[in-house]
C-alpha cells in the first residue's frame, strides 16, 4: 500500500456539504473521494503543464504554423477547394 500523509483542508460547508453526499452515494469515505478527487486534478494539470511547456519549447524552437495558414485553412472549411492542414514550419 501507499504510504499516506494527512492534509487539512479549508473548504467552503457548502463544499463540505456535496462532498459527504457524494461519498454517502457512492459508499465511499470522504477521505478516499477527497483524495481521488485531488489526484485527478493533479494528473489534469500536470498534463496541461507539460503541454504548455511542449508548445512553448516549440515556438522557441520555430516549430510553428504562420497564422495566416492556420486562417486560411479554418476559412477553408467547407468549401469546394478546402486547404490541407497546415505543418508546422522547422526553422533551425
Amino acid at each position: 500500500m501507499n504510504e499516506t500523509a494527512s492534509l487539512i483542508v479549508h473548504l467552503p460547508k457548502e463544499d463540505l456539504g456535496r462532498l459527504e453526499s457524494l461519498a454517502e452515494s457512492t459508499k465511499q469515505s470522504i477521505s478516499a473521494l477527497a483524495a481521488a478527487v485531488l489526484a485527478e486534478y493533479l494528473a489534469v494539470h500536470q498534463q496541461q503543464i507539460a503541454a504548455v511547456q511542449e508548445g512553448l519549447a516549440a515556438a522557441e524552437r520555430g516549430d510553428v504554423i504562420p497564422h495566416g495558414e492556420v486562417a486560411a485553412w479554418l476559412e477553408s472549411w467547407g468549401t469546394e477547394h478546402e486547404l490541407p492542414r497546415p505543418r508546422a514550419k522547422q526553422h533551425r
